[in-house]
Parts: structure tokens; C-alpha cells; sequence
């Protein structure tokens, strides 16, 4: 695997890459452009760095100093089946995350959380102005077009159980365009531990401007997506391969998914000997 022009060692930010952050008071920031970005800023192919930002970035604490923008970091992935070796280097953005040192959740796409007294609801507010690689933006309804998934026994027949309690399937429910409650039918305490690794990846990582292309409640016309892509049958078929999970090769085939990760693909893994990522604007 290959990614190119990236930020290894300093500040990281969940809006994907966009841009260095510098606290520069308490109450002020600026934003840094990466270089390779400015050049497309100047060519009027991307609007400037603090149009592309969230009103409340996600600041990653730098542990030892700040990096160096630019490079390639090259690492070994065996070919077919080791997507899981892409997911732990670049598919990392979870609604929360771990502290370093792996005592504490923190913010990371959610910028704040509150939790019932009952530890059976879980509110997240999500940071407004976020986007995705495309630079469409990341709201509530992202996370609510994956509950819908979610939902759909067609699409979903097994459901994980980070999602599941005794009672049932979570409910999740959007209460505005930047907040979504997940509300479990008895108390789950370590449901904030379980969405900051692993599978916590599932509410975040389904766009719905791309993915209800594929969709026959929200395509009329899908029967010409279907007859365009060989290895579909029928819609079902059409919308795994295009939406498939991140811990299976087909979520790494398919380069055209927008994504909030720091580093987007441009070629299909498995489509030749190497896959190369690319900063996310």
C-alpha cells in the first residue's frame, strides 16, 4: 500500500487531513495548508482550508513534536484478503477514539456525547460543517441512511451485536441535522468503549448522497446500474458491491465511495499489485 502526501508524525484531524491546525490562543486558530493542497487552492480546484474545516475541528494532541508534511509512506499488504492491514493505517475515524494511552474515549467525529443516567441512551453531537472527501457535507442523515441499512434484514440479515441488547436491534434517532441518539432497551455500559475501535466504524462510513444511487427506494432508474455492472443480479448485489463493509476486501474496491478518513484510495484493491491513498482535501 502506498499513501502519498501525508502528515505522519504531528497533528491529525477528523476531518480528514484537510489541514495542520495550530492552537494559537485559547480561543483563536489558525489553519495550516498543506502544500500539495495549496497548489489546488491556487488553481481554483479546492475552496481555501478554513471553508473545508468544521466550526469545531478535532485537534489530535501531538505526543512528541509536530510533523512534516509530504512523503510517501510505503507498506506491505498481502494481496486479496488483508483489507484489516489498510483498515488499522487509514480507516481509523470512529465517532470517538482512544486516548493514546488507552485510558480515556475522546471526541473525535462526535464532538461531545451525553450519556442517560441509566447508561441505556447515548446522545452524539456531530461537528457541524464536516464533509466528506468530496466535500459533501456529513450530517445526521448519514448516520440515519446507515440505520436504515442497519435495519433492513435484506441487507443486513446478521446484525453485530454492538448494536444489538436483549431487547433488540438499538434505535437510533436523529433529534437534529448535527445530533443522533442511540437508545438500547437496557443499560450498556461499554457501549462508548465498543464504538471507539473495531466495529464502532459501521454509523460513519455510509454517505447517502452516494450510496441511495444504489438503493431502489431511492432510484427509479436502478434496473441501469444493475445491467451496468456485471457482477449484479439484482439490486441487493448492486449495493454490497458498492457498499461493502470496511473490514471486507469490497469496501477497498470500490475508490469512488466518499469517506471521511484522512487518506482515500484511487484504485480498487486487488485491481493491481499496489493500492495507492491519497490525502483527503
Amino acid at each position: 500500500m502506498m499513501i502519498k502526501q501525508g502528515n505522519y508524525q504531528g497533528l491529525r484531524s477528523s476531518v480528514a487531513g484537510a489541514g495542520l491546525m495550530l492552537a494559537m490562543t485559547a480561543q483563536a486558530w489558525a489553519f495550516e495548508e498543506a502544500p500539495m493542497l495549496a497548489d489546488k487552492v491556487a488553481a481554483g480546484g479546492l475552496p481555501p482550508v478554513a471553508e473545508r474545516m468544521p466550526s469545531e475541528p478535532m485537534v489530535m494532541e501531538t505526543l512528541d513534536s509536530i510533523g512534516e508534511y509530504g512523503g510517501t509512506l510505503r507498506r506491505a499488504i498481502l494481496g486479496g484478503g488483508d483489507q484489516h492491514n489498510m483498515l488499522r493505517q487509514i480507516g481509523t475515524e470512529l465517532l470517538v477514539r482512544w486516548s493514546h494511552d488507552w485510558s480515556e474515549v475522546k471526541p473525535n467525529i462526535a464532538e461531545s456525547w451525553r450519556v442517560s443516567d441509566d447508561a441505556a441512551t447515548y446522545t452524539f453531537k456531530l461537528r457541524e460543517g464536516m464533509r466528506w472527501s468530496d466535500g459533501a457535507p456529513f450530517t445526521a442523515d448519514d448516520i440515519m441512511f446507515w440505520y436504515e441499512i442497519f435495519m433492513d434484514e435484506t441487507l443486513t440479515p446478521s446484525k453485530h451485536p454492538n448494536y444489538v441488547d436483549a431487547g433488540g436491534p438499538v434505535q437510533v434517532t436523529k433529534v437534529d441535522d448535527t445530533t443522533v441518539e442511540f437508545k438500547f432497551s437496557a443499560p450498556n455500559g461499554l457501549f462508548l468503549q465498543n464504538m471507539a475501535y473495531g466495529f464502532g466504524y459501521y454509523p460513519v462510513v455510509y454517505p447517502k448522497h452516494y450510496l441511495s444511487q444504489f438503493h431502489k427506494a431511492y432510484n427509479d432508474d436502478i434496473q441501469a446500474l444493475i445491467d451496468a455492472e456485471p457482477a449484479a443480479s439484482d439490486w441487493v448485489q448492486l449495493f454490497n458491491l458498492k457498499a461493502g463493509p470496511m473490514h471486507t476486501p469490497l469496501f477497498w474496491q470500490n475508490p469512488d465511495r466518499p469517506t471521511l478518513h484522512p487518506w482515500k484510495t484511487t484504485n480498487a484493491y486487488g485491481s493491481s499489485d499496489r493500492v495507492v491513498a491519497e490525502r483527503n482535501p
